[in-house]
C-alpha cells in the first residue's frame, strides 16, 4: 500500500508539471495498464479495483495539493531548471522497459512511434500559436473544457493537462483552484459545477477509450505511447548552462534516470 501511494505522489506532482502527462508518469512507473482496467472495472469488481486505486488516489491527492506549492515554488521562483531535468531522467529511464514491455505483449510499430514523436514535436513548437480560445472569463464552457482537458491528460498518455489548459489560458486558474481548495470551497464553489461535469464526462470517455486500445491493440497502442514520452522530453527541455547548476542538473538527470530505470524493471517482474 506504501508503495502505491509513493506512486500515486509521482503521479500527482506530474498533475502540476507544464509538459509532464500523469498519464506518462503513470506509464513510466509500470502501472498504468492496471489504473485503466481498475477504473474501468469499478462496478464489476469493486474490491479488487479499489485496493489499488485508493492508495494510489490517496498519494495523487498529497502530490497535487501538497507538494503542488513546492513544485510552484522550484518552477517559478528558484531552480525550475534542475527541477525538469528530474523529469527528463525519470522518462528517459522508463524507455527501455516500455519496449521490451511492448515488444512481449504486441509488436512495436516504429513508424507509429515516429509519427507521435513528430506530432508531439510539432505541437510543442507551433501549439500555442493554433489554440487560444481563451476570452479571460470563467464561464461555464470554459470551466466545462478545462475540467474536460485537465482528464485528458491524466488518462491519455503523452497530453499533458497543465499544457492543453495553457494554450486555452486557464492553468494558472486552474493550479490556483488546486492550491486553495478552501477557498474555492467557501467563495466560488459554483465554479466547481462545470469543472467537475467537464472531469466527470471526460473520465468515462477516456477510460473506455484507453481500455478498449490497451485490449483490441496493445502494440500500436504503447508504440503511440512511447513516441508521445520521448516528445514530452522535447516539451520540457529547459536548455543547459555551462555553471553549477548546469553540473547539479547533469547529476540530477542521471540519478533519476537509473533510479526510473531500476523501479520500471522492479515493477515490470
Amino acid at each position: 500500500m506504501l508503495l502505491n501511494i509513493i506512486i500515486g505522489l509521482i503521479i500527482g506532482v506530474g498533475l502540476i508539471l507544464p509538459g509532464v502527462s500523469g498519464g506518462i508518469i503513470a506509464v513510466i512507473l509500470n502501472v498504468y495498464d492496471s489504473i485503466v482496467y481498475s477504473l474501468h472495472n469499478l462496478l464489476k469488481q469493486p474490491k479488487k479495483s479499489l485496493k489499488l486505486l485508493i492508495p494510489i488516489g490517496i498519494g495523487i491527492l498529497l502530490g497535487t495539493f501538497l507538494i503542488g506549492k513546492l513544485l510552484n515554488y522550484l518552477l517559478y521562483e528558484k531552480e525550475y531548471i534542475e527541477t525538469y531535468f528530474v523529469f527528463i531522467g525519470l522518462i528517459l529511464g522508463s524507455v527501455p522497459t516500455l519496449l521490451n514491455k511492448t515488444k512481449e505483449k504486441g509488436k512495436i510499430n516504429y513508424i507509429l512511434i515516429l509519427t507521435t514523436f513528430l506530432v508531439s514535436l510539432l505541437f510543442c513548437i507551433f501549439g500555442r500559436d493554433i489554440i487560444n480560445i481563451n476570452n479571460g472569463d470563467n464561464s461555464f464552457m470554459s470551466l466545462f473544457l478545462t475540467g474536460f482537458l485537465f482528464i485528458l491528460g491524466k488518462i491519455v498518455p503523452g497530453i499533458s493537462s497543465s499544457f492543453m489548459l495553457m494554450l486555452i489560458g486557464t492553468y494558472e486558474y486552474f493550479l490556483s483552484v488546486i492550491t486553495n481548495p478552501i477557498e474555492i470551497l467557501t467563495s466560488r464553489i459554483l465554479e466547481l459545477i462545470p469543472l467537475m461535469l467537464g472531469i466527470f464526462i471526460g473520465l468515462i470517455v477516456f477510460i473506455k477509450l484507453m481500455n478498449y486500445l490497451l485490449k483490441y491493440h496493445y502494440g500500436n497502442t504503447y508504440s503511440a505511447i512511447i513516441g508521445f514520452v520521448l516528445g514530452t522530453i522535447i516539451a520540457i527541455y529547459p536548455g543547459i548552462s555551462i555553471d553549477i547548476h548546469g553540473l547539479i542538473s547533469i547529476i540530477l538527470f542521471v540519478v533519476s534516470f537509473f533510479i526510473s530505470y531500476i523501479f520500471s524493471k522492479y515493477k515490470k517482474q
